[in-house]
Formats: structure tokens, C-alpha cells, sequence
């Protein structure tokens, strides 16, 4: 086959061969005429010109138009009807012309020798191809060679190598994938016809595919080597199978090879990146299948195409060649996500391993322990998640977490939990328990909740690997409060003393369980926080039983080292304490302070024994109560133990020492009592001899026997008047 330049549009041969034909035919009866004195009578010999065009057509429409070329050296014969003998035989010229002189009057066909017209070409069209010749008469035959138009199933059949027309329903648009593919389907089938050239066609549009037979990845498509799929006509799309995702993993044994079809409820079990495109791996119970969202389209899936979640797809099926199909969705419209959102409660139920989506309000910020953990409540429960990457989002925020359901100190959790922010909202108020009930979680339905606990009694603290571990019980039953090291509590912002046995505490927190069946309270920051300390005036705190924790507030009556112990007197406008065993302090006399610790007994006096004492102000030196010596021997039957009192006008009757303190008795004339000078205050006792008139200022000390003696805190206790 000979393509030779454009269809012409002159016919200067074709008038040559008409004035040849009418001198031919005028010949033609002059002949007969010379030949009338014969036995056999006028004889017409009448014949016809054929004149004719070959061209191929290059679009396949079976139509001579611009870009189609005419062909040269062709043989076209004219042939009698049935029998098929050949009449005259000419060959195409180099604008693709050929003429048939002197056919004679009759009926032909037009034939063309295909030897002439090359691979892979047929003979498209010849119009006509039958042909009636009367006299005189000139009659025109188009010929168009061209590629066959088989159908998809037939062109998947065809030779490697064959070119064809094929015309099929376009199944996306021009363009979809960011690269020159198209797919198309007829009623027998489908196929990709790759390479195309630039143009615009829209999925449902009738096309035609001109190309060569190929392979590609195992199957078989239609190389279009750059030509433009040409539109034919608005259609609609085919009806697409649905299928299971093992069935398109293999294209139904390949029969489903460049189809559209569709996926119902298939799971996610992995997404990965490849080149710039998103590979979702996903099974609807049948097998996996590779989901491809192409780089080139946006898919509006969101944050939550995550492993668990679910999607509904159509798309095309592409092989990877190793045997098994892709589908690829060609717009968002294309794919649908389903997202397995469930209630806390659900997912607790779940088994270890499984994927979960829950919605929900965070409960602390992340990091809040220093650590990955965070807390999420909806209405039905709350659940902890372990490992969860670091988020910005604060507690109030409502959230959706994904990750995997595990276990942890034998509770469910979600571990590697993704986090993701819904919006602004508020943390749910805390409910309400008693500790016992807090120390089991309500039997594990509190689980991770956020409680609250009022008035529960302080009753041991501890230091345990940094973190300040406080026990408390409201009479149900113990349960401990953990204030973690990291979350840096600032116990001076508690009411003095702190969180100490015999002090209440309000709180707030996360229940976190132990791994042993109880659970510990953990507050997330200061406010979580409500120490009430039971500050008693000092006559009740002296009226309490012995092994009771007391809280009183006072004014120190001696320095704490005053007397070389640690010993230290307090007052109220109620009466007065000795408080023993005192931690070391830098109180001083004069501070008001207070006391906490037990209620113990000493010389048969009430004490506060191993006190913590606490500044809360400074004021100036406190009075001292006047006596008679009579009544300081006796503290008054008891009522001024451990207060300072004064003395005057003593006279000193006897002196002594015991244990390397000064003794000496004194007596104002209502009976007498011992003055005890210590010796870590004293250092002279010279002037202290019987018939010498003192003033002195003490603290009373009950001697064990029914009697008090005076302690002066300093030398400046004691004057002597004469």
C-alpha cells in the first residue's frame, strides 16, 4: 500500500477520460453502421467509463475527509456478478485516481486486490461496490482502506502487533490518572488503550481507538502511539460488577482485566505511600486487594483512612504483572469511607488486636505525666491510651482516637493511639465516689474515669520513686492518691501543713489501675486539689484520746532550742501544750505556728508528741499569766499545764541541783514551788541563795507527781529584787 499525499480535490484526468469516452462510443456506432450490408444485422457495441478514488481512511469513520491520504498503486478490478470474472483490472495513479475506459453496457463488481494494500489494512468501504454501466454513462467508486474495527474482545484476541479501530464507551476521563491512559468497554468486553495523544474526552463518551495490539503488564492493550481517542457521541456508562475483593485481585481470572467495577465494605489493613500515591490494602472477608489512589486526583478522605476503617470503591482494574489486579478509583466520587466509630464502652469489649475508633473527650493533656498516656470519656466509659504520638490537643477537646485495643496492668487500653481533633468542647464533670468504690473502679466500670472524692481522711504518706503517694479513706474503705513527681505539685499552695496524716483531702483524678485489682487516683495538676486541715483550738486538742492526730494553732512559747531538747510550748486563748520530740525548726518565741501530731501523755500531762510545726505569722512575745507559787505548783490543778507564767516577790528558801541543773525553791507566802534553771540556759548561779527576793517568768512542767515545776526560757527570766 502506497500512501501518496492528500485526497485531491481536481478531477482534470476524470474530464479527460469523459471526452475519450464519448469519442470511443461515437467510434463505436460509425463501425456499425459500415457494417449494415452484413448478414447479422447492426451490432451495438455501447460501453461506460469508471472512474474511482482509493484513499485511507485514518480515522476510521469510513469517510474521505481532512487527514485522510490518498493511495497509489492499488489494484481495483471490475468483475462480472457471480461467476467473478475479471473485466478490466487498472491500478490507482499518484493522486489515488483509476479509470475504467470502455466498460462495456452491464452489471459489476468492484473488487480490490488486498495483496496491494499492505498488513494489517482492509478494504473498509467501496461505494458503491456494485455497479450498473449504460451507455455513455460515467459512473464514480470511492475506495476506502483502513485498519478492521474489531471489538474489544476480539482486538484482545488479535495478533501482537495488528492495527485497529476499536469503539467502545470511554470509562474516564482524558487526563484522569495524570498520564495518557484510557479504558474502554463494549458489550463484549474491555480494554486500556495507552499512549494516547492529547485531547479531551469524558468518561461515558462514546469513542474511537485507533492502535496497535500490545501487551502490557501480562494483558493485552491498544498502543494509540500518540493518537487522539476521537468522540463520537455522548452515551452513558456500562453498568459496573460488583465484586468481592479477591475477585478483583485476579480480575475474575483475568476476564475482568481494564473493567470498572466496584467494592463494597471492604477493611482497611494497611496504607502505605508508594511514589506519590496511596496504597490501601483492604478485604471484605475474600482475600486483599491493593486499592491505588493515584497522586494525580484528590480524594477527600480525610485523616481517618486508617487501618479499621472501612471503604466502599469503584475503579478500574489494572494488572501489576505478577498475576494480580489494582483497582483504581478515578475521582473522589469514586470512593466512599466508612469510618467504624464505636462507644468506649464497645471498645472495651473488643479483643486484644483489633482496631478501633472511638470519639470522645480528652480527659488530660498529653505529656500531662511526663509520659504518652491520655485519658478519653464518652458517655458510656472511658479507656486509656498507651504510646500515643504527641498531640496538641488539651483536655476538653473532643478527639477521635485509632489505634489498636491491648492491655495493660489488666485493663483494655488502645495502644499507639492516633489522635485526631473534633473541636472545642469541656471536660465532663468528674462523678462523684467513695473511696472504696474509687479503689475498685465500681469493679473496673470506672476504669480510667475522671472521679472525685470528698473530705477522705489522710492517713499515711510516702515518697515512692519520686512521686508523693498519699493514702486516704473516707470511712469505705483506702485508697491511694498519687501526685506524680512530673507533674511538679507545689504542695506550699496547700494549707500548712500539706497533705499529712489527720488532714482531708478533696481530690480529683484519673483512676489507673495497679495490675494487683485496686487503683490508685491520679491528679492531673493543683487544683485537682483541696487539702482541709481540722485545726482544733489547744483545750480541745488536750481533751483528744492518746494516738490521735491533732492540728492546733498557737503562739510558741520558747524557742525550739530553748532548752536544749526539742521541746517546745503553745498557747491559745484556750490553754496551753507541750509539744515533745518536735522536728527541728527555726520557730521562735513569739511566732504564731502550728502543731500537728499525736496526742500522747507525759508525767500525766496530755502532749503532742513527734510534731511538725509550721510558721503561719510572727507576733510579738506572748504574756505570761500572773501566780501565786502555791497556784504555779499545782498549774492551777492542772488547767495552766505547759503555760508561762509569772511569779513575783519570791523568796528563794532552798537550792539544789539535779542532773546538772539548778534547783531552787521559792515561795511568795501562798506555799512554794521549784524553779528549774536548765544548764544549756544558766551558766552562773551564784546570786541564787537562800533570803534573795526573785521575779521569775517560766513555762509549767508537770514533775509526774501532782506538781509542776517553773522553767525560765532565758536568763532574763529570772530578776532578782534584793
Amino acid at each position: 500500500m502506497t500512501e501518496q499525499g492528500s485526497v485531491p480535490r481536481n478531477r482534470s484526468t476524470r474530464n479527460t477520460a469523459r471526452a475519450l469516452l464519448g469519442f470511443l462510443a461515437t467510434a463505436a456506432v460509425a463501425a456499425a453502421c459500415g457494417d449494415a450490408g452484413g448478414n447479422n444485422g447492426p451490432i451495438i457495441t455501447a460501453t461506460g467509463l469508471v472512474n474511482g478514488s482509493v484513499y485511507f481512511d485514518a480515522n476510521g469513520n469510513r469517510q474521505s475527509d481532512e487527514g485522510d491520504v490518498v493511495l497509489r498503486d492499488i489494484i481495483v478490478s471490475l468483475v462480472l456478478p457471480q461467476v467473478l470474472d475479471t473485466v478490466q483490472t487498472t491500478r490507482s495513479d499518484a493522486l489515488g485516481e483509476f479509470t475504467f475506459f470502455s466498460v462495456p453496457v452491464g452489471n459489476y463488481g468492484v473488487v480490490v486486490d488486498t495483496t496491494t494494500i499492505g498488513d494489517s489494512a482492509v478494504v473498509a468501504l467501496i461505494q458503491p461496490d456494485f455497479i450498473s454501466v449504460t451507455p455513455d454513462d460515467t459512473l464514480d467508486v470511492s475506495i476506502a482502506i483502513s485498519f478492521p474495527v474489531l471489538t474489544t474482545q476480539d482486538a484482545r484476541a488479535a495478533p501482537l502487533g495488528t492495527k485497529v479501530f476499536v469503539v467502545g464507551i470511554a470509562l474516564n476521563d482524558a487526563g484522569a490518572f495524570g498520564d495518557s491512559t484510557v479504558h474502554v468497554a463494549d458489550t463484549t468486553g474491555t480494554l486500556r488503550g495507552i499512549r494516547a495523544g492529547p485531547g479531551f474526552f469524558a468518561a461515558s463518551d462514546s469513542v474511537r481507538l485507533r492502535g496497535t495490539v500490545a501487551t502490557r503488564n501480562g494483558q493485552p492493550v491498544l498502543d494509540l502511539d500518540r493518537m487522539v481517542p476521537q468522540v463520537l457521541a455522548a452515551s452513558e456508562l456500562p453498568v459496573q460488577d460488583t465484586v468481592t475483593t479477591a475477585e478483583a485481585a485476579t480480575a475474575v481470572n483475568s476476564t475482568l482485566d481494564a473493567a470498572l467495577v466496584r467494592v463494597d465494605t471492604a477493611r482497611v489493613s494497611l496504607t502505605v505511600t508508594e511514589n506519590s500515591d496511596l496504597v490501601v490494602t483492604v478485604d471484605d472477608g475474600s482475600g486483599p486487594l491493593d486499592v491505588v489512589l493515584d497522586g494525580d486526583i484528590s480524594f477527600n478522605v480525610g485523616d481517618f483512612l486508617l487501618p479499621g476503617s472501612y471503604i466502599m470503591a469503584s475503579g478500574l482494574l489494572v494488572p501489576t504483572g505478577s498475576g494480580t489486579w489494582r483497582l483504581k478509583p478515578r475521582s473522589a466520587s469514586d470512593l466512599e469511607l466508612i469510618v467504624p466509630v464505636m462507644s468506649i464502652a464497645a471498645a472495651r469489649t473488643r479483643p486484644v488486636g483489633e482496631i478501633v475508633f472511638v470519639d470522645g473527650i480528652l480527659l488530660n493533656d498529653w505529656g500531662t505525666f511526663a509520659d504518652s498516656t491520655v485519658h478519653v470519656s464518652d458517655t458510656s466509659a472511658s479507656i486509656r491510651g498507651v504510646r500515643v504520638p504527641r498531640v496538641t490537643s488539651a483536655s476538653g477537646d473532643s478527639v477521635r482516637f485509632v489505634g489498636t485495643v491491648a492491655s495493660r496492668n489488666g485493663q483494655k487500653v488502645i495502644d499507639g493511639a492516633t489522635v485526631f481533633f473534633l473541636g472545642v468542647a469541656q471536660v465532663p464533670v468528674p462523678g462523684k465516689v467513695t473511696t472504696g468504690v474509687a479503689a475498685s473502679a465500681d469493679a473496673g466500670r470506672l476504669d480510667a474515669a475522671l472521679v472525685r472524692i470528698d473530705s477522705a481522711r489522710i492517713s499515711d504518706t510516702v515518697t515512692v520513686n519520686q512521686d508523693f503517694v498519699i493514702t486516704i479513706n473516707d470511712g469505705s474503705g483506702a485508697i491511694d492518691v498519687v501526685l506524680d513527681d512530673d507533674v511538679g505539685f507545689n504542695l506550699d499552695l496547700f494549707t500548712v501543713p500539706g497533705p499529712v496524716p489527720g488532714a482531708y483531702l478533696k481530690v480529683t483524678g484519673l483512676l489507673v489501675p495497679t495490675g494487683m485489682g485496686d487503683w490508685q487516683v491520679k491528679p492531673r495538676f493543683d487544683v485537682d486539689l483541696d487539702l482541709t486541715v481540722p485545726v482544733i483550738t489547744v483545750a480541745t486538742a488536750r481533751a483528744r484520746p492518746a494516738g490521735e492526730i491533732v492540728f492546733t494553732d498557737g503562739t510558741m512559747l520558747n524557742d525550739w532550742s530553748a532548752f536544749g531538747d526539742s521541746t517546745a510550748h503553745v498557747a491559745d486563748a484556750t490553754g496551753a501544750i507541750r509539744g515533745i520530740r518536735v522536728r527541728p525548726t527555726l520557730l521562735m518565741t513569739g511566732e504564731i505556728v502550728r502543731f500537728v501530731g499525736t496526742i500522747t501523755t507525759q508525767n500525766g500531762q496530755p502532749v503532742i508528741a513527734d510534731v511538725a510545726a509550721f510558721s503561719l505569722e510572727a507576733l510579738s512575745p506572748p504574756s505570761a499569766v500572773p501566780l501565786a507559787t502555791a497556784e504555779a505548783s499545782t498549774a492551777r490543778a492542772g488547767a495552766l499545764d505547759a503555760a508561762l507564767i509569772r511569779i513575783q516577790n519570791c523568796v528563794i528558801t532552798s537550792t539544789g541541783a539535779s542532773g546538772g541543773d539548778f534547783l531552787m525553791t521559792v515561795d511568795d507566802g501562798s506555799g512554794p514551788v521549784v524553779v528549774v534553771l536548765d544548764k544549756d540556759i544558766f551558766v552562773a548561779f551564784g546570786e541564787y541563795t537562800p533570803g534573795v527576793i526573785v521575779n521569775v517568768t517560766g513555762l509549767l512542767v508537770p514533775t509526774g507527781s501532782g506538781t509542776w515545776v517553773v522553767k525560765p526560757r532565758q536568763e532574763t527570766d529570772v530578776f532578782v529584787v534584793l
